[in-house]
């Protein structure tokens, strides 16, 4: 019953009379879906230079362990990772344990062939 008052709605709301211009589109859909899907296919795709890095916002190698969160990144397929630090309005440098957490980051993340920074120095 439901399925019947669905199609009898569905047909009214559209029109879909035999000889309407919706009916008509209706039959011209699978030539549109088509010529698209030719287009998708033939269109060239995306030029992307040799400066484009693939890479995250990753913060657990500061606090875990930065060897193991580093092997995670590259299986991901990652060759970039970007690492924050925050410290408290009026300091003019991070904790000096902080620094030396990120520090070790740094080192791991150079050793596996991230992009390197000054920290890693």
């Amino acid at each position: 019953m439901f399925r019947q008052l669905f199609r009898d709605n569905l047909v009214k709301s559209l029109n879909l009379r035999p000889g309407t211009s919706t009916m008509k589109w209706m039959r011209r859909l699978p030539c549109a879906v088509v010529i698209t899907v030719v287009a998708l296919i033939a269109a060239q795709t995306a030029f992307a230079g040799p400066s484009l890095h693939v890479g995250a916002v990753e913060d657990a190698a500061i606090w875990g362990n930065p060897n193991t969160q580093m092997d995670l990144a590259r299986l991901a397929g990652f060759d970039s990772v970007r690492m924050t630090v925050q410290w408290t309005t009026g300091a003019t440098a991070p904790a000096r344990g902080q620094m030396i957490k990120v520090q070790s980051a740094a080192r791991a993340a150079n050793a596996h062939g991230f992009i390197s920074n000054e920290l890693a120095k």
